[in-house]
């Protein structure tokens, strides 16, 4: 436990008793609950970028439209580029930051430094390799996909996006089994239209909600 959280407020250097710091780590974990992508905005903003580059290449392959994997070589700088400004808006609005608010955001960019690596791995492997053959790697992202919404659904204690990780993580799976690409598409388009749009939007409503 961090030493600040052992002495009252006030600078007093009383040493705070075990209740009153539990108290105080359950008032800043809700705290983290109620400020961190409180009306699900990013879940919605990530959703419906996923979902347009898988469902967009499914079309574009099923009616054999060239450069159809153009939509996923725009999907990650567009979601950095709109994380980068929901990460300003935040700052502005609030300076101070929660220890558990701050280890979130720290996650978030641990996920997007990962993914943004596998996908460099995976374009140095395409540039660089000699075999004829592909490597399978779809699977790997939603799999990923998965671990990062597991930790904010654990951490906000909300269930929906706790099932969609395991839903993202299923379908990851399934991915390696199904040799076609364009069906890689239409499950991981599937497994975000129900693994990210629909708990974004129930986190909406719930906001909105509770703002009545």
């Amino acid at each position: 436990m961090p030493d600040e959280l052992l002495y009252r407020e006030g600078g007093s250097g009383e040493k705070m008793t075990e209740a009153e710091s539990l108290a105080l780590i359950s008032q800043m974990i809700q705290s983290a609950r109620d400020e961190h992508h409180e009306n699900g905005r990013g879940w919605r903003t990530w959703g419906w970028i996923l979902f347009i580059a898988s469902a967009g290449t499914f079309l574009m392959l099923e009616y054999e439209v060239k450069g159809s994997y153009f939509l996923w070589n725009l999907a990650l700088p567009v979601g950095i580029f709109f994380m980068v400004l929901a990460g300003l808006r935040r700052k502005k609005i609030r300076k101070n930051l929660t220890y558990a608010q701050e280890l979130l955001d720290r996650i978030g960019l641990g996920f997007f430094a990962s993914l943004l690596a596998m996908v460099v791995g995976v374009n140095v492997f395409f540039i660089f390799s000699t075999s004829e053959g592909g490597i399978d790697f779809w699977g790997f992202f939603y799999i990923l996909y998965g671990f990062w919404m597991y930790i904010h659904g654990s951490a906000l204690k909300f269930r929906p996006l706790v099932y969609g990780a395991i839903l993202n993580w299923i379908a990851g799976i399934a991915m390696f089994g199904v040799p076609e690409m364009k069906y890689k598409m239409l499950i991981g388009a599937v497994a975000v239209l129900l693994g990210y749009l629909v708990p974004g939007y129930l986190l909406y409503f719930q906001s909105k909600r509770q703002k009545k």
